[in-house]
């Protein structure tokens, strides 16, 4: 009976078994994947005098998603900033809105998401006021929030809001107010609840607001108004 060490199907696996990309009958391939972004590759060979294991360490995991940048909004992408709220809203309304903004002289803040060139997402940051019987408190307005339909659901918005709360936070604001989904913006720390004083036309739990600086909002109770652009009354003051 020939031994394993003479088995010339043996040593052929032995001598060279990275010489070719595929797996041969009798050998079988284990992919490892680890944390560190690594995978581990072994194969098994299964011959008539022996069942041997390869092991040739790890080979890097490559990720060929484009990156994706997140950067202040430039002159030269009004255009593409029309059509992204176009295609995202299936309506001019919010385009309109931001060109009214502009003219308003209000805009704190304009982001754009971008991937090999292509603006894909936008938001806008805009001043707008809490009138109390102690006069006036500054706020911020988080209005539109704009994605591609194709890029929808892969974070894009989410890493927009991100930076812009962060952005605001840096620069010394302490209210951000937004009119959106309950299911949304509860992730970035809006809530109904901390709005429940503010005044505003919208209904009361798709209104939120989300403190910068803790304690923002206590003690304030008054109505909102917004910009002039949005063509909207203020609400009633709530007690």
């Amino acid at each position: 009976m020939p031994s394993p060490a003479r088995d010339p199907q043996y040593r052929q696996s032995k001598a060279r078994p990275e010489a070719s990309s595929s797996i041969s009958p009798g050998c079988k391939a284990n992919r490892r994947k680890r944390k560190t972004g690594f995978v581990t590759l072994s194969l098994r060979y299964s011959g008539p005098w022996h069942d041997r294991e390869f092991t040739y360490g790890r080979m890097p995991i490559v990720d060929t998603k484009p990156p994706l940048l997140i950067r202040y909004e430039q002159p030269s992408d009004g255009e593409q900033v029309r059509k992204i709220n176009g295609a995202a809203f299936g309506r001019s309304d919010e385009a309109d809105l931001i060109d009214r903004l502009r003219e308003e002289k209000v805009i704190l803040l304009s982001l754009v998401a971008e991937v090999e060139g292509q603006i894909i997402g936008h938001t806008l940051f805009n001043r707008m006021l809490i009138e109390t019987t102690q006069g006036p408190v500054a706020a911020v307005s988080l209005v539109p929030m704009a994605v591609l339909p194709d890029h929808q659901g892969h974070q894009v918005g989410s890493k927009l809001v991100r930076r812009g709360l962060a952005e605001l936070r840096e620069r010394g604001e302490r209210v951000i107010i937004v009119l959106g989904h309950k299911g949304y913006y509860p992730r970035f720390g809006f809530s109904p609840e901390k709005a429940r004083y503010l005044g505003s036309p919208f209904p009361p739990d798709a209104f939120m607001a989300v403190e910068l600086s803790d304690g923002a909002l206590a003690g304030v109770h008054g109505t909102v108004r917004y910009p002039a652009a949005f063509g909207l009354s203020t609400g009633v003051p709530v007690s």
